[in-house]
């Protein structure tokens, strides 16, 4: 019933706001302007186009697209360097834990260092990465 309602108030609207020719001569000469959106037949999908052409708009989405690359390849980045800092700071801490015999802390740590390095198995034809995993 609502929208019945509030159908039947819009197309009211639309008959008050739908000014006959003569009055709208009558506003252009009393209000010239030069403004597009003035206009009685303005057209918004037509302007707009003509403001943003689709090759322009093919342009920005191809440079979304790139940011967007160049971002989860950042994160990525970013991602491995932390777990490369986990690992390195993981091994130095066994090796040490080792040397004093806290074999109880080795072996908690042990798991953790395991996980981390798992994200590099794909690296390990890095000479440095196979030799931090090898100690």
């Amino acid at each position: 019933m609502m929208e019945e309602e509030e159908l039947e108030f819009v197309e009211e609207l639309e008959a008050v706001l739908q000014l006959t020719p003569e009055v709208q001569l009558a506003i252009e000469q009393v209000f010239p302007s030069q403004d597009p959106l003035d206009r009685a037949d303005f057209n918004a999908v037509e302007y707009i186009n003509t403001l943003f052409p689709t090759e322009q708009v093919k342009e920005i989405t191809r440079d979304i697209k790139q940011l967007d690359h160049a971002k989860r390849h950042l994160t990525t980045s970013i991602t491995t360097l932390n777990h490369l800092h986990m690992l390195a700071g993981g091994v130095d801490s066994l090796e040490a834990m080792t040397r004093r015999r806290q074999y109880g802390e080795v072996a908690n740590l042990l798991q953790g260092v395991m996980n981390v390095l798992e994200h590099f198995h794909k690296y390990m034809g890095i000479p440095q990465i196979r030799q931090l995993s090898e100690r």
